[in-house]
């Protein structure tokens, strides 16, 4: 049986370091336009996204790489986790690893820096971060109109589900 919302926030909430406060979705953005750090936002809740260990950038770059040189001499490129992705209709914006999207690709903003219609998200799992890519991230995600595939990538053993 799937998590409501409700149950998915608290989840996640119980599970972050966040900032109690609830933030309008201006809010949200406006906090998260400074460049040094960067923030998800599930519902009200802004949740600080930390820094990635080497073997993590190690592997989200070999993703990158292997997906564009695939994707050459197409309209889709793969980028990284610097891309914003937000769930069309509701307040939650995520980091993904790793995103593709193509030139009809539909975004939220004029800068590009919202993208609303992903072809494939992949999440590499971290300590820190694996209870949330497979559960209700997972939930999320499964609600994006178009998304052919959303990959989860062990950092610790050969294996991706």
């Amino acid at each position: 049986m799937g998590r409501s919302k409700l149950d998915v926030g608290e989840i996640y909430m119980a599970e972050s370091k966040i900032d109690a406060r609830i933030y309008s979705e201006e809010e949200y953005l406006a906090l998260d336009s400074d460049l040094d750090v960067k923030y998800e936002y599930f519902d009200g809740r802004v949740i600080a996204m930390a820094g990635a260990a080497r073997k993590h950038v190690s592997i989200t770059g070999q993703a990158v790489t292997a997906l564009n040189n695939q994707l050459r001499d197409t309209p889709c490129e793969a980028g990284s986790s610097d891309l914003r992705v937000q769930l069309e209709g509701t307040r939650n914006y995520l980091y993904p690893d790793v995103v593709v999207w193509c030139e009809e690709s539909r975004w939220a903003d004029k800068a590009d820096n919202t993208l609303l219609t992903p072809l494939v998200l992949i999440e590499v799992l971290s300590a820190s971060t694996g209870h949330r890519d497979g559960s209700y991230k997972l939930e999320i995600y499964k609600q994006i109109s178009g998304l052919m595939d959303y990959l989860i990538v062990s950092q610790n053993r050969v294996y991706i589900e």
